[in-house]
């Protein structure tokens, strides 16, 4: 690919890498691994990213993005809890777990642990301000901040993923097997908001 641009050659090596991750883990995206994958020479890897942590990082970046939180259509606060963490769920099991994978060698490693960090920051905040949307939508109030909810939700969504994972079944397992669950759970930590006095 001797005319290929570099930004694209980049976006073709992060594809790839995607795809080893999703099949085979973080440890298998060796940069020989990449490069088969993406069908390119060794040289393009090094042409592309000045390393192998490097090339990590801009997967990183460009993978650790949380999707818009659910907009639940259900007519009750506990089935739309239900259908909000459900529909978080299916959103994570669309990323074949390379969510996980990443968010988890990430934070074990000195040069990317900074960037991880942050981006897990900011799948925390988008679900507390989603949590918080979904109580005003009911008229509901939240005894614990949304804040503290969202980091142990989003807990359980990476072992969601990994539960599926170990047990070679897809997203409906993993929604069939918890979300009700969750719900119930988180469900009991929200009340019908008190009137400002």
């Amino acid at each position: 690919m001797p005319n290929l641009p570099i930004a694209r050659r980049r976006e073709l090596l992060l594809d790839a890498g995607v795809r080893v991750i999703a099949r085979s883990g973080v440890a298998a995206a060796t940069t020989r691994a990449i490069v088969n994958e993406a069908g390119m020479p060794l040289a393009s890897f090094h042409y592309a990213f000045t390393n192998h942590e490097e090339f990590l990082l801009r997967l990183i970046e460009r993978q650790l993005v949380p999707a818009p939180s659910p907009e639940p259509t259900a007519d009750t606060f506990p089935e739309a809890l239900e259908q909000f963490l459900g529909e978080l769920l299916v959103q994570d099991a669309a990323t074949q777990g390379v969510v996980a994978e990443l968010a988890i060698y990430g934070v074990l490693r000195d040069g990317l642990r900074e960037e991880t960090s942050q981006r897990l920051a900011d799948y925390d905040r988008q679900l507390a301000d989603g949590l918080q949307r979904l109580a005003d939508d009911f008229g509901m109030e939240w005894t614990i901040a949304p804040e503290r909810l969202a980091k142990q939700v989003n807990a359980w969504r990476f072992g969601a993923v990994v539960q599926s994972a170990y047990a070679r079944r897809g997203a409906s397992y993993v929604h069939e097997s918890g979300a009700k669950e969750c719900a119930i759970l988180l469900g009991g930590t929200a009340r019908p908001a008190r009137a400002a006095s």
